[in-house]
């Protein structure tokens, strides 16, 4: 993973981790950044790093219920990442 997602990925972590989304601002946008990704992937985000008041669950729950492995729900992940790192929109909202 590179830094640049790297910094996204930790930013999701915290949020999910310290229920942080009850900021409706801050849920708001990262909803926003979510709906950037193909339908569905939202969901992954959501359980995988426990967004949006959804209990968090582990990467071979996530990859079994969508019928990937762990490995493929990994890269999936990670292009996805990185795929919103580099928005014009996480780059406004993204902690300084």
């Amino acid at each position: 993973m590179d830094h640049i997602s790297k910094e996204l990925n930790d930013y999701l972590e915290r949020m999910g981790r310290l229920r942080m989304l009850r900021d409706q601002q801050k849920e708001g946008m990262i909803q926003r950044l979510l709906m950037l990704l193909p339908p569905g992937h939202d969901q992954v985000f959501a359980a995988l790093y426990g967004l949006f008041g959804m209990t968090r669950q582990s990467p071979v729950d996530i990859a079994r219920a969508h019928g990937l492995t762990e490995e493929q729900l990994i890269q999936l992940v990670e292009h996805d990442l990185r795929q919103i790192a580099v928005t014009p929109e996480w780059q406004m909202i993204k902690p300084q």
